[in-house]
């Protein structure tokens, strides 16, 4: 089953938890709950938090109240973590998503003699007995 077959029995029999990753490129929430520095948040949705909800193929929709405004918020379904609701808990591996672009290593450091070092002979050390 996919994760929009799974929301969608749990949502027929009520309201639903999903934890979203806030990090995900295309999680659309409002900015304030971004700026509290969490990876992820547990959303309810349902006919009462959430009644204009629309969930298709490529993840849920919800006009969602928070304190006295409405933000309508986006969650794909590779930015779902996990699906719930008070009998049935559905956990689901993060999606790899793009590799991140290794940095340049940087460039070897040339260093300099100083003016006063003296090139000298290597000696085997002996040892002490």
């Amino acid at each position: 089953m996919t994760r929009y077959e799974y929301f969608s029995d749990l949502w027929a029999q009520g309201d639903v938890y999903v934890v979203v990753m806030l990090n995900h490129p295309d999680v659309v929430v409002p900015e304030f709950i971004r700026a509290q520095g969490k990876e992820t948040e547990t959303f309810v949705l349902g006919l009462t938090p959430s009644p204009k909800l629309t969930a298709d193929e490529g993840g849920i929709t919800a006009p969602m109240r928070f304190n006295s405004y409405f933000f309508d918020c986006y969650f794909p379904w590779d930015g779902i973590l996990a699906i719930l609701n008070d009998d049935v808990q559905i956990a689901f591996k993060p999606s790899a998503g793009p590799k991140p672009v290794p940095a340049p290593e940087p460039a070897p450091e040339k260093t300099k003699k100083p003016k006063s070092a003296k090139s000298g002979k290597v000696v085997p050390l002996r040892r002490i007995k």
